[in-house]
């Protein structure tokens, strides 16, 4: 990573070390610079945990997410910002924690966003993001490995399986970047972001900073059992797939009826029909809890459900993979001929995002 700045002045490590000592990791605020995500046209912003959770031994404070502006075309009517400025800070630290991932892809190596720290005595710092250094699109290949980032230091952290990500056989991710800030003596008044307006736009969902040693802290999520990106061999042996059938507010839906309708291959995105095979004949209904159990499927194959309930918009799980954890899908309520909290699809000819894995 290249890092260009101007510090007054060189500190020992150990006037740093006194400085710090043992401090906690400090969330910083990122609400008053919010805006539209695809954490919204994905449906994920109700699986991404809010409030303060702790990833990788490191608290965030998760309100919604900052998207930059990219070249992709899904940006062409609605851009997002190419910078967003003036991140209250107002406190020392050595490193800088970001929650990110980014809107869909670029080379290895492209920059993708600049971070300005500026500095109360009034100099600055730029910290640059690549793409496959320190992120990648947010939607990671379901069933096929993917290239290793090229900074060892960058965890992912968060992941989940989503009907509108599934259906290009991808799942959501983001990573934990840790950045070191080049003056740790000098107070950070501001934080600052802009984009380098290439194909990926940086999509920061929190952003921490703290000492070098900081203790890590207990993980308030955890991942689910089965992997992402999941290489297991298929053979088609049976596997029961599962999930649940919820209300947009959360409440368990009982009696929602959930069936197959079409089913592909287990890493392809197009679906053929197959009316004829038993698996796309197989139903099942939620009980009080909401929760399901489809009849028995062949692991080699995914699969497109379809959940009716009285009441609600019929949905649409765009893959579900009977090996995976339980899928969640959250139905919405019909309201005088519309349907209450609609999304716009994020790629295109697709629907909305109707389910990820809790």
């Amino acid at each position: 990573m290249q890092l260009r700045y101007l510090c007054w002045g060189v500190v020992a490590a150990v006037m740093t070390a006194a400085v710090f000592g043992a401090e906690p990791i400090q969330t910083l605020d990122l609400k008053p610079h919010l805006g539209p995500s695809p954490l919204e046209t994905s449906g994920a912003d109700w699986i991404l945990p809010k409030g303060r959770q702790v990833f990788d031994g490191t608290p965030f404070q998760i309100d919604g997410a900052i998207l930059l502006y990219s070249s992709y075309w899904s940006q062409r009517e609605h851009p997002a910002r190419t910078n967003v400025n003036d991140i209250a800070v107002g406190k020392k630290f050595e490193r800088l924690h970001l929650l990110v991932g980014s809107e869909f892809s670029d080379k290895d190596g492209e920059d993708i966003a600049k971070i300005q720290l500026a500095y109360s005595n009034g100099s600055n710092s730029v910290l640059q993001l690549r793409y496959g250094e320190q992120v990648r699109d947010w939607y990671g290949p379901r069933h096929k490995a993917d290239d290793a980032l090229k900074d060892p230091t960058v965890r992912e952290v968060w992941l989940a399986q989503c009907s509108e990500a599934a259906a290009y056989d991808k799942y959501l991710r983001l990573f934990h970047v840790v950045l070191t800030n080049p003056c740790p003596q000098e107070e950070v008044r501001t934080i600052s972001l802009e984009s380098s307006k290439r194909q990926a736009g940086l999509m920061v969902a929190a952003m921490s900073v703290g000492p070098a040693d900081a203790p890590a802290e207990t993980n308030t999520w955890t991942p689910p059992k089965s992997p992402l990106p999941d290489l297991r061999k298929r053979s088609g042996e049976l596997a029961q797939c599962e999930g649940i059938v919820k209300s947009m507010d959360g409440q368990p839906v009982a009696q929602a009826l959930v069936k197959v309708a079409e089913t592909r291959k287990i890493d392809a995105t197009s679906f053929e029909t197959r009316l004829n095979d038993e698996g796309a004949r197989a139903e099942a209904k939620t009980d009080a809890g909401g929760h399901f159990i489809l009849p028995p499927l062949p692991d080699n194959m995914a699969y497109k459900l379809i959940i009716a309930a009285d009441g609600f918009q019929p949905k649409t799980y765009a893959g579900a993979d009977p090996k995976s954890d339980p899928i969640q899908v959250r139905e919405q309520i019909r309201i005088a001929g519309q349907v209450r909290g609609t999304r716009a699809p994020r790629r295109t000819g697709l629907p909305s995002c109707d389910g990820c894995i809790a």
